[in-house]
């Protein structure tokens, strides 16, 4: 990040990176004053964007980005797959008709996301090598994989065979994993499907469901149905088409997922995220671990929710990457203890909380089933100047782990930077430095470590001679 020079483009890119799971944010660069801005000004204040961020972030940089790092991203059992040979595939013959092989990846990122649910990426690779864990997944999804090997088609089929479910878009695997065309498609058994062609893609008004009517959809017009059932048409080409294979289940979106209207649109009618969710949900896939709703009680669109999982705990964060604010009703599925991390608030044991979606900037809360339970600090006194003291930090009968702002304040003065630090810490104990320098000022140090989560904690004594 770095490369604009106001603070809400900025924060977006920030909470981006941190909320689709990287372990650091870069910025470019320190020095700039001319087309780009640097982090300081000529006279090293930062500039007032910058002050924005750090301001907006501090709580990540007081312990959660930590805790993050230590805790597991959710997937929900969903993968993505990635296939190399695939972003070629697309652009060769009538390929670009149906748009970029990213766009395809773009728009069925956002329709996940926009239901709630998360996903990992799998790779090609992972599946010629053996890599790819079928049994943590009960969902893959295949945007514009059009160029496939035997190898990894095999792997596909049996996933489906022993109970997955997949769910593709236009032209899966009708190019082998050099880009030879194939007469029949790798995968065409699975989706209960013949394809005559790679014709270029027909785009017009279409009917996907029921319920749903759309101006405009670019769809496979070569694709007939087999074994699969085809539901919805446009011109008399199918759309979405399902086929039982083995012990699980294959879905053919045949259209391109980034000629689908986003979900996020206030214009988009809530048929087609009810189509969405009914796709997903032939997967097990329960609805999500919660209900977010508006003031007048519709679905919240434009929002992506990621979870973490921290022991017994989820660490949960709503960000909206663009839009207006707007008030938000979270629903759970029973009681719960929750605490606000962005505003340092514990909000009760409850069903429903409510809170604010500000655009480019995301919220952050921890649920749990039970209350945090009281840190305990201990740490060794006297010490002299010019050692290091031991400090030791625990939450007894915790389950996950928990992050710490470790502060120190010496008689008559403010907190001391330099020994300031944060503590990842659970049920066992864990000891910490706290180096002191020959000319650190003596008496009483006062060392408070506050936990992230209730924005509290124990405070000890060292004397320092």
């Amino acid at each position: 990040m770095g490369y604009t020079k106001d603070a809400d483009s900025l924060l977006n890119r920030y909470w981006r990176m941190v909320t689709r799971g990287c372990d650091a944010v870069w910025w470019w660069r320190w020095d700039c004053i001319g087309r780009f801005h640097g982090w300081l000004a000529p006279d090293l204040r930062p500039f007032p964007a910058v002050a924005e961020i750090l301001e907006d972030t501090q709580f990540v940089r007081d312990g959660l980005g930590d805790l993050l790092l230590a805790s597991e991203m959710h997937d929900d059992g969903i993968a993505m797959l990635y296939s190399y040979p695939s972003t070629f595939a697309c652009e060769v013959e009538n390929g670009p008709s149906y748009g970029s092989y990213e766009s395809a990846h773009v728009g069925l990122h956002n329709m996940v996301r926009d239901l709630g649910y998360q996903f990992r990426y799998v790779t090609d690779r992972m599946m010629r090598l053996g890599e790819f864990e079928a049994d943590r997944y009960r969902l893959l999804i295949l945007p514009r994989i059009e160029a496939l090997g035997p190898e990894e088609a095999q792997v596909i089929r049996d996933f489906v065979a022993g109970g997955g479910v997949v769910i593709a878009d236009v032209r899966p695997a009708i190019y082998d994993g050099h880009c030879r065309p194939l007469a029949q498609g790798l995968l065409d058994e699975v989706f209960g499907i013949s394809t005559s062609g790679r014709a270029a893609a027909a785009v017009g008004p279409a009917q996907p469901a029921d319920a749903v009517a759309l101006e405009s959809l670019a769809a496979d017009p070569t694709v007939t149905v087999t074994t699969g059932v085809a539901r919805g048409e446009a011109d008399g080409v199918p759309l979405v088409i399902t086929n039982r294979f083995g012990d699980g289940a294959a879905v053919l979106l045949n259209f391109t997922a980034a000629s689908l209207p986003p979900l996020g649109a206030a214009d988009t009618t809530a048929a087609v995220a009810d189509l969405m969710l009914d796709l997903i949900g032939r997967a097990g896939e329960h609805p999500p671990a919660m209900r977010l709703r508006t003031a007048d009680g519709g679905r919240l669109r434009n929002i992506e929710v990621t979870r973490w999982q921290d022991g017994d705990m989820q660490i949960i964060s709503f960000f909206r990457q663009s839009s207006a604010r707007e008030p938000m009703t979270v629903h759970l599925h029973g009681p719960k203890h929750v605490y606000d991390l962005r505003n340092r608030k514990y909000l009760g044991r409850v069903e429903r909380f409510e809170s604010e979606i500000i655009p480019c900037r995301a919220s952050f809360f921890a649920i749990t089933d039970h209350r945090v339970a009281t840190p305990e600090l201990r740490i060794q006194s006297p010490a002299t100047r010019g050692s290091v003291a031991t400090a030791t930090l625990s939450v007894p009968g915790a389950e996950g782990l928990h992050a710490f702002h470790v502060t120190a304040q010496a008689p008559g003065s403010n907190e001391l930077d330099w020994l300031e630090q944060v503590v990842i810490a659970g049920a066992e104990p864990v000891q910490f430095p706290m180096p002191l320098a020959h000319n650190d000022p003596t008496g009483e140090y006062r060392i408070t470590a506050r936990e992230v989560f209730t924005g509290d904690g124990p405070t000890a004594v060292v004397k320092v001679k």
